[in-house]
């Protein structure tokens, strides 16, 4: 009895060692396990942090190779190409800051973080003599031309519009309020009959010289080419009447109130994303409200002879090396004196009717003492 009592109790103690001997051998195992575990997540986490540094490294090694391209390609114009809201909408502007020709030769320095001034250009103004000038005598920080595309909310179309003949509308959709507040901004205008008669003339030499840009669907300007008058062989009688029958045409065509009346006075330059924009000088200087907000507008016929009213705001021009004198470059047609246009009383009805706001604003006589 006392011998198969003790065998029981053996044989208890010995299931006992067993489970006991399987606890601790289970126990190691879970820690093992859980070694080896927290083991490979330090290690994967070591790995992701390398890999971050990695990718960052590539980064940083594609920025310096891009910069380095930036910085040793060029092109025709020298652009710096970047991205920017329009402040009147809130859409994307696409923006290259670039130098013209004249300015090649110089080192091109990085868009100021102020921009000095602003020039609004209206065609047939002698802008362009001026922009010589600028170009001639001012650094790439004091005189900043962009080229800028921007697509429409209203139509979905994209516009392309440059410094050369941007309006204050068009400037302030690109810098902002603020940076055209800041600038000093100013324009030249010219007597709207003169400009109108300078209009046609140039036009009518750009299609003598391009044949194909005043051809069936691209002569939106409408003008007479091939049909009997030229620059240089017509007589000043045949000059004058060409341009009348111009000038019903493009009335015709482009009667006030149109979407595309702008015509009348301009090729649109981008700017006639914008209701504001119009044939009228007056258009080139609002902005968004209509509100003319153009710090000083220059006469042609004053600045022609003295460039003192804006060396004074202008400091590089003070330096030009012909003095205060604006420079004529530019290609002008040989035809009679504006006031020779004069004398024509349906001629005369539409500039009264179309460029008035002109005459008013700008403090120019409607009544033109025609010359015979």
């Amino acid at each position: 009895m006392v011998s198969m009592l003790t065998a029981k109790q053996r044989q208890t103690q010995t299931s006992t060692n067993q489970i006991i001997t399987r606890g601790f051998t289970g126990l190691v195992l879970f820690l093992v396990v859980y070694l080896l575990l927290i083991t490979g997540l330090a290690k994967d986490h070591s790995h992701h942090e390398n890999g971050l540094n990695v990718q960052n490294t590539n980064s940083n090694i594609m920025e310096n190779q891009n910069s380095l391209r930036a910085k040793t390609t060029t092109n025709d114009d020298d652009k710096k190409k970047k991205k920017k809201k329009d402040t009147t909408t809130g859409d994307e502007i696409s923006i290259s800051t670039t130098t013209t020709k004249e300015k090649k030769t110089k080192q091109k320095a990085a868009k100021p973080a102020k921009i000095p001034f602003l020039f609004v250009h209206i065609n047939k103004t002698g802008g362009t003599s001026l922009i010589r000038m600028l170009n001639n005598n001012c650094e790439d920080d004091e005189y900043v031309y962009e080229n800028w595309k921007h697509r429409s909310v209203e139509d979905g179309k994209m516009y392309y519009h440059r410094s050369f003949h941007a309006t204050a509308h068009s400037y302030i959709a690109l810098h902002g309020r603020e940076v055209w507040d800041e600038a000093f901004t100013f324009a030249v205008v010219r007597h709207p009959l003169a400009r109108q008669v300078s209009n046609f003339f140039f036009l009518l030499e750009n299609c003598e010289e391009e044949p194909e840009d005043c051809e069936e669907g691209n002569n939106d300007r409408l003008i007479p080419y091939g049909k009997g008058v030229t620059t240089h062989s017509s007589t000043d009688e045949e000059k004058i009447e060409a341009f009348h029958k111009w000038m019903k045409q493009l009335y015709k065509a482009y009667p006030p109130g149109s979407r595309d009346q702008y015509l009348f006075g301009s090729k649109g330059h981008g700017n006639e994303e914008y209701l504001t924009f119009n044939s009228t000088q007056t258009s080139w200087l609002v902005n968004e409200q209509g509100d003319m907000v153009v710090e000083r507008v220059i006469k042609l016929e004053d600045l022609s002879t003295d460039m003192t009213l804006l060396s004074e705001r202008i400091p590089c021009l003070k330096n030009a090396q012909n003095g205060n004198k604006l420079i004529k470059k530019n290609k002008t047609s040989k035809y009679p004196s504006y006031t020779r246009f004069a004398n024509n009383a349906y001629t005369n009805k539409i500039m009264k009717e179309i460029y008035s706001v002109d005459y008013k604003n700008f403090g120019y006589d409607f009544d033109v003492e025609p010359e015979d």
